[in-house]
């Protein structure tokens, strides 16, 4: 596959989780299954934007990893800046654990949910299904893209390090994704409106 755009790995992403028939599977499912992907890649000091694409895909399909009790005993989440892959485990993990608890409050079946729900133990959500998980943290941690917009072409050599703003970062190639944009990724997943 060819080097990856920030907007190539959004566009990507959405519309296969779009199409796919496991976008509809239970978020808490789909964050098991994604668990259980990235452990297996956790020795990596980072991930291929490839890697880290079919792992947001396959997630709607892999086998669910089973909850571990031990998930809800984890601390607040960390400030993200140089997670590493134990960081970004933990915070899915405490995702997990965090959806089951709000279900068991009975709030994931309230009217009000669309506005946000905040979870028992502190935790403010806002996404409740795989598809809308990956768009929201694919849009607050890569750029703010979205499917309507289109990227502009990059200036090259010394004028890139002139260049600011969101539009420029669309069109940055990404070879790899770091444990910081995974968490981040998650992070935005859960409360990016």
């Amino acid at each position: 596959m060819a080097e990856l755009t920030h907007r190539d790995l959004y566009v990507t992403a959405v519309r296969r989780v779009s199409a796919h028939p496991g976008r509809d599977r239970p978020l808490e499912e789909y964050l098991r299954a994604m668990l259980g992907l990235l452990r297996a890649l956790r020795l990596r000091p980072e991930l291929r934007a490839s890697e880290f694409l079919d792992v947001v895909v396959g997630a709607l399909s892999a086998p669910a990893i089973p909850f571990e009790p031990a998930w809800d005993e984890l601390p607040a989440a960390e400030v993200p800046g140089s997670a590493t892959a134990a960081a970004a485990l933990a915070t899915l993990a405490r995702q997990v654990a965090e959806l089951r608890r709000i279900a068991a409050a009975g709030l994931l079946s309230t009217d009000n949910r669309e506005f946000g729900l905040d979870a028992p133990r502190g935790g403010r959500w806002s996404n409740f299904t795989p598809a809308v998980f990956v768009e929201c943290g694919l849009r607050g941690a890569f750029a703010g893209v979205a499917l309507e917009e289109s990227s502009r072409s990059m200036l090259g050599g010394p004028r890139l390090a002139e260049q600011s703003g969101i539009m420029i970062a669309r069109a940055v190639p990404m070879s790899w994704v770091t444990w910081d944009d995974v968490t981040s990724f998650l992070v935005c997943g859960q409360c990016h409106e």
